[in-house]
């Protein structure tokens, strides 16, 4: 029980990250925009809104807005690193526990 509550921690804060509750633009506080930075779902959703807008009058206006300004290869890069980071993390806490004492 106490996993799937620090989960869900976990979980509000990279939708805090992402602009889910908070408007990531000019403005946001110094603990947001550091929230962000790590924030996996924040890359992700930044991707999604690219492509959701192409197109749209308001494009850059919404973009820059909502606080969505790093880019396509910016945010590849980021979900690259974590994805990597994660994988490590795993399979460093694998060997651990199997390895023979």
């Amino acid at each position: 029980m106490t996993a799937f509550q620090v989960n869900l921690i976990f979980i509000l804060m990279f939708n805090l990250g992402a602009g889910h509750t908070t408007n990531l633009g000019s403005g946001a506080n110094l603990f947001a925009r550091f929230i962000a930075s790590v924030s996996p779902v924040r890359y992700g959703t930044e991707m999604l809104m690219y492509r959701v807008l192409k197109g749209s009058v308001a494009e850059q206006y919404l973009l820059n807005q909502l606080g969505y300004t790093n880019g396509d290869a910016k945010c590849i890069l980021a979900l690259a690193i974590f994805a990597a980071f994660c994988l490590a993390m795993g399979w460093i806490n694998l060997v651990r526990t199997n390895r023979a004492e």
